[in-house]
């Protein structure tokens, strides 16, 4: 099997805008603050068009850093809150991704992000435990704005 090895970036707001937008606390100053926690308003503000489902992907170890098939939405933002560190592989690209601009970019715990539409990506890969990462959608995305293709040469990514 032909595998396209992907390196692994650490995640910024340059190297994603291409993709969607960082959700991060890093350069943002908090709303308010005092000695118990800080509250960083507006890290985002995005507009759905129906009523939006909170769901889960479970992220093993075990995938090996293969990625087989690659998604997107045409219509719909997907949102991604992982509870552990995660690495993104994302592509541009409108009936079938561009391979040239694909990228695997690391993903912090405590930070999000948000895939745009016409964003071709895999489900959020782990590195070395078992992570959940929240996805926010609209709740009929999945039934109705999914559209998936298989990899002829799959990505493999690496440190």
């Amino acid at each position: 099997m032909k595998y396209i090895n992907l390196k692994i970036e650490n995640i910024n707001n340059e190297n994603s805008k291409e993709f969607g937008i960082l959700l991060t606390d890093k350069n943002k100053k908090p709303s308010y603050k005092d000695n118990s926690y800080s509250y960083i308003n507006n890290l985002s503000i995005n507009e759905f068009t129906e009523n939006i489902s909170f769901s889960i992907v479970k992220s093993y170890k075990n995938a090996n850093g293969i990625v087989p098939t690659l998604e997107y939405h045409k219509n719909t933002a997907e949102v991604l809150i992982p509870t552990g560190d995660v690495v993104l592989v994302l592509a541009k690209g409108i009936d079938i991704p561009d391979i040239q601009t694909a990228k695997a970019l690391f993903l912090k715990n405590g930070d999000g992000f948000i895939i745009n539409p016409y964003i071709w990506h895999y489900a959020p890969l782990t590195i070395n435990r078992v992570v959940n990462t929240f996805v926010i959608f609209n709740c009929n995305t999945s039934d109705s704005d999914l559209f998936k293709i298989e990899l002829k040469n799959k990505f493999k990514i690496k440190n």
